[in-house]
This record gives structure tokens, sequence and C-alpha cells, in this order.
């Protein structure tokens, strides 16, 4: 998958995107649509974000980048990801769990 990307592929499904591990920069040559870039460092840190990369364009490197997330055009923008956000990727079962152990009780206060 890593040589091959989204080449190939006419469209991406609302939730497709492929994680690329290790990258610093990607190129679109030969795709036929375009994608959203999340850069992201060693700890899962947004460092860069490119929207709306066009087909047959080359991104920019980032030295300090340990993956890149590609995405679905408008995924940075319906997300609201911003430069600094931290992010958790795992398994969905995983996200549940972990959300299950995160999650916080409502607080009660008597009147």
């Amino acid at each position: 998958m890593r040589m091959k990307g989204a080449l190939g592929k006419l469209a991406w499904k609302p939730d497709d995107g492929i994680w690329l591990i290790p990258s610093r920069g990607i190129h679109t040559i030969g795709m036929l649509f375009p994608i959203d870039l999340v850069y992201l460092d060693a700890a899962s840190k947004v460092i860069h974000l490119v929207e709306h990369l066009g087909p047959f364009r080359i991104s920019p490197i980032r030295i300090k980048c340990a993956s890149i997330l590609e995405l679905r055009p408008r995924a940075i923008y319906a997300s609201n990801t911003r430069i600094g956000d931290q992010l958790l990727i795992c398994a969905p079962e995983e996200m549940t769990q972990y959300c299950d152990q995160n999650r916080t009780q409502p607080v009660f206060t008597d009147r």
C-alpha cells in the first residue's frame, strides 16, 4: 500500500484515508482527485496541514514530520483540525475503550 497509496482509485468513501509512516511529504502524480494532508510528528501532534492538494502536485516537505494522514477533500475543515492538535489514531474498538475509560461523570450539586 505504501508505494501505491491512493493511486488507481477514482474517489474515496467518506471514511477512507491512508496513514503513511514514515513520511515527510507526498506527491499526487497519477491521482485523479484532490486530498487533504495532516502532517504529524512522532507524538501524533499536528505540525502542518494541506487542504485540497490537487492531482499532479508535490506537497511541502516537513523535516520534523514522522507521518502523514491522506484524507478525503474537506476532511480537515469538517473535523476542525488545527496545528497543535494531538491525535489518537487507533482501531474503532480501541477508541470505544479509550472513550469509556476517559468519560467524565456528570457533576451534580445540591441546591
